[in-house]
């Protein structure tokens, strides 16, 4: 009932053409033009029953499309979560804590950005210089990126894990100690990286 007041209320326009058979009976053939604002799901069906035949027709021609684009968004954002994450860990500053054997007491802080480093030795009035004896710049502590290594200068000799450093090496852990001789004495400089 709901239907037929539905279809009752729409702009209908009825085109009705009588049509004769070769053994003489006469029929009315109607066509019925509905306005293409209006559109109808479900078609009668003998028995007094409705078919419905465009949902499952839609649903089976654009499910791929819609799980694609589904797919797609999802991974769209996803990604710029990811994105924006890195870039945020990028321009995070690390901070670099020093305290050496000689000098139990004093811990010295550094900011250590993307692309910056950090001289081991050398002119300690520099700012980004972590003070030791003599003045050769042993090596730097450098960060590329989210990564930190270690860069030798050979100028003086410096000790990682108990062997000489002779080559870039990349620094897996937050915490490193560095060993290095003055005088016939050794020292020890722990680091301390906060990469909050």
């Amino acid at each position: 009932m709901e239907r037929q007041n539905w279809l009752n209320s729409l702009p209908i326009n009825l085109r009705t053409q009588e049509i004769t058979a070769s053994n003489g009976n006469k029929y009315k053939l109607s066509v019925v033009d509905i306005a293409p604002t209006a559109q109808e799901f479900c078609t009668p069906a003998p028995g007094g029953q409705e078919t419905c035949l465009i949902n499952p027709y839609l649903l089976s021609q654009l499910w791929l499309p819609a799980l694609v684009i589904t797919l797609m968004g999802t991974g769209g954002i996803v990604a710029s979560i990811l994105g924006i994450r890195h870039w945020l860990l990028l321009n995070t500053a690390w901070t670099i804590e020093v305290s050496s054997n000689d000098d139990e007491n004093e811990t010295q802080k550094y900011i250590l950005k993307t692309s910056e480093r950090i001289n081991i030795g050398g002119d300690e009035y520099h700012k980004n210089t972590i003070p030791c004896h003599g003045e050769e710049i042993r090596c730097y502590l450098e960060r590329r990126g989210n990564q930190l290594y270690l860069k030798p200068t050979k100028q003086a000799e410096i000790f990682y894990r108990g062997n000489q450093l002779t080559q870039e090496v990349k620094i897996d852990k937050n915490y490193l100690t560095l060993t290095y001789h003055h005088n016939h004495q050794d020292f020890d400089l722990q680091i301390q990286i906060s990469k909050k």
